[in-house]
């Protein structure tokens, strides 16, 4: 299926799914996303750079843990809260 020659280290460490093939097609048409939809994809690209990939979030009482596997380091990363799961509404 991955015609390229040269993978990302995300490639080459995890078993990328079907849904990872939306960022390779719009990375590789030039088709620039707007934010409120990129941050709303569920995918990490496998050709090009990555920062993070497997990000998870787990609560415990009134506390929230943010993890995830790191490909870039010295890098910061930014994180997004919503109060609302508009996904759930289909929205």
């Amino acid at each position: 299926m991955v015609n390229q020659p040269v993978t990302n280290k995300y490639f080459a460490s995890s078993d990328p799914a079907i849904v990872y093939i939306f960022p390779y097609v719009a990375n590789n048409l030039d088709i620039s996303l707007p934010a409120a939809i990129n941050r709303k994809l569920d995918d990490t690209p496998f050709i090009g750079l990555v920062s993070i990939s497997k990000a998870m979030l787990t609560t415990a009482g009134d506390s929230l843990s943010v993890s995830w596997k790191l490909f870039i380091t010295n890098k910061q990363v930014k994180i997004y809260i919503t109060y609302i799961n508009l996904a759930k509404m289909a929205k």
